[in-house]
């Protein structure tokens, strides 16, 4: 079992569980499952760190599994990507309306 820092992150944010299950589109079972150490999907985790504003890496303590980090690892390295090439279009379309 991975250990979560989500319950840690959250509190240091004063966010109660409906807050972040609000700002991340889950649901609030979905949180109280994650703060007692039961497994997500990747799509869930990359909501709630989007919605925390860390990286996913960081809503754990620990992780038990190498094949779940290199999971995470991928994950943080596609939503770079992602915002790379948001960034390169949004840097193009201002560049054609100036």
């Amino acid at each position: 079992m991975n250990e979560s820092r989500i319950a840690e992150i959250r509190r240091s944010k004063g966010w109660t569980q409906e807050r972040l299950a609000a700002q991340s589109s889950v649901t609030v079972r979905t949180i109280q499952r994650l703060e007692a150490g039961q497994d997500a999907s990747m799509d869930t985790l990359s909501r709630i760190a989007a919605a925390l504003q860390v990286p996913v890496g960081e809503l754990f303590a620990s992780v038990q599994t190498p094949q779940f980090q290199a999971s995470v690892d991928g994950l943080e390295q596609r939503m770079a990507q992602q915002q790379e090439q948001r960034d390169s279009y949004t840097k193009g379309v201002v560049l054609i309306y100036r």
